[in-house]
């Protein structure tokens, strides 16, 4: 016979632990910034925002630059970790030193699907590092556009952005 404290015991942790798991665990464990949030850094450091923005435009061949390695579009995407002809230390250097300023751990990226640069901020989601938001710069419109990014479950498949200001955006990549 099961003693009342042990279905005591029983109910206190597998009711909860049945909510947790139905009702959708990121209630609990997952981080997901407000748009406010992510658009305030963006707005008050613009001008080094606009200085990578810069830097990229003058190395186009850099697919994809982040603290630890860099990617050339001549070399199958193939991640690069020291410095070469192409990309000097120098450069990476003044790259690492803003991506310092901002918080960029992830550095920025050429996607070839979207014109323009995107910079990944990663966050904790379900307790593991994503990088599945940040902010794209384009001189072209980017679309598929949402008024808001604050509801993750409500994104669909693939990028979504919500203009900021001028050619800035926040993007959300949605999973399926």
């Amino acid at each position: 016979m099961v003693s009342r404290l042990a279905r005591a015991l029983f109910g206190m942790i597998w009711v909860p632990l049945m909510l947790l798991t139905t009702t959708g665990c990121d209630l609990f464990f997952a981080y997901h910034p407000r748009d406010f949030d992510l658009e305030r850094p963006l707005l008050q450091s613009q001008p080094l925002f606009d200085q990578l923005i810069k830097m990229a435009d003058e190395d186009p061949l850099v697919a994809r630059i982040a603290t630890d390695f860099y990617k050339l579009d001549t070399n199958n995407g193939k991640p690069i970790d020291e410095p070469t002809p192409r990309f000097s230390k120098d450069r990476w250097d003044q790259y690492r030193e803003i991506f310092r300023a901002l918080g960029l751990k992830s550095g920025l990226m050429r996607l070839p699907e979207y014109p323009g640069v995107v910079f990944l901020l990663p966050f904790y989601n379900e307790l593991k590092l994503v990088d599945d938001e940040g902010y794209a710069y384009s001189i072209q419109p980017l679309a598929p556009q949402k008024n808001s990014l604050e509801h993750p479950r409500e994104i669909r498949p693939g990028f979504v952005f919500k203009h900021v200001k001028g050619n800035w955006y926040l993007f959300a990549i949605g999973k399926p």
